[in-house]
């Protein structure tokens, strides 16, 4: 009888340690600046991601934690990146760069100038153990905005460009959206729906995404894990001066009347005076000759 009580109690034991509740709160906040003078976009994307994992009741002290597969892998990122942040910051920017590019599908269309720097910080304690990343990325967006002698286009796609698939540093593979939450796909949303405010000679578009929540079970070591991830982004874009208006994903501004040259929709060489009378020409020596064949 007495055995059996041992065996039911060191049974219970296991299965509340079993029972892992850990969830993930990321705010992920965008801050996009452009500059229509010089044609320039500097964008500024930190991304706060805690997760927090819970044992009840709490496991001994001699138990190792990184044998937890998301709890290791957690620790591995951490520690990547202190062994190896060029490493770590150029895959990043390559990552980056690549999905703008295929966004755009423009070559043109390229980053410049970028930084990145990632905090690890991790503590347990009575059965809960927490880690947070803060990544802090910036760079300078080149071939998004166009003027022309009425109008300024500001082609806002890199709003919602969201690293794809993952990069390896080191050996240690990474997840930029799912591990350091750099995930834009919240933004997605025509940018008439953005919120628009005016001040000091900035237009200032601005969202917040509706709270975005993913539970996910996996199975690791014998522990079920139920894992929660609670989604808080906001982005702005300010653009210097006012009078814009926006549309799907271009912001854009009438400076003026402009000649009908402007409202042609061909490639701004098209509307070249010069290369108009080139075509002119052309046409017109071509009538002639097809004219005298006919005779």
């Amino acid at each position: 009888m007495e055995t059996k009580k041992v065996f039911c109690l060191l049974l219970g034991v296991f299965l509340a340690l079993s029972i892992i509740v850990p969830y993930s709160v990321n705010a992920v906040t965008v801050t996009s600046t452009v500059n229509p003078d010089n044609s320039t976009v500097h964008v500024k994307i930190v991304s706060n991601v805690t997760t927090v994992i819970s044992f009840s009741p709490a496991p001994p002290v001699s138990f190792n934690l990184s044998s937890i597969a998301d709890i290791s892998t957690l620790l591995a990122v951490g520690d990547v990146w202190q062994d190896n942040k060029t490493g770590f910051t150029v895959s990043m920017a390559s990552a980056i760069n690549y999905s703008i590019q295929s966004a755009y599908l423009n070559p043109t269309v390229h980053i410049t100038n970028f930084s990145m720097t990632l905090e690890a910080i991790s503590s347990y304690n009575s059965g809960v153990f927490v880690h947070s990343f803060i990544t802090t990325i910036e760079y300078d967006l080149s071939g998004v905005v166009s003027t022309t002698s009425s109008r300024i286009q500001i082609n806002a796609k890199w709003r919602y460009v969201t690293p794809g698939g993952n990069i390896k540093v080191s050996g240690v593979t990474v997840n930029p959206a799912y591990t350091l939450g750099v995930n834009l796909s919240f933004f997605d949303a025509p940018l008439e729906e953005w919120n628009v405010t005016t001040e000091n000679n900035v237009t200032q578009f601005s969202y917040v995404a509706p709270n975005y929540v993913v539970t996910e079970h996996t199975e690791t070591m014998g522990f079920g894990i139920n894992t929660t991830h609670i989604m808080d982004p906001t982005q702005t874009i300010e653009v210097q001066g006012t009078g814009y208006e926006a549309n799907g994903n271009d912001i854009t501004k009438q400076t003026s009347s402009g000649s009908f040259l402007d409202a042609l929709p061909v490639p701004d060489i098209l509307k070249n005076p010069f290369v108009i009378a080139g075509i002119v020409l052309m046409l017109i020596v071509f009538s002639y000759w097809s004219y005298k064949a006919r005779q």
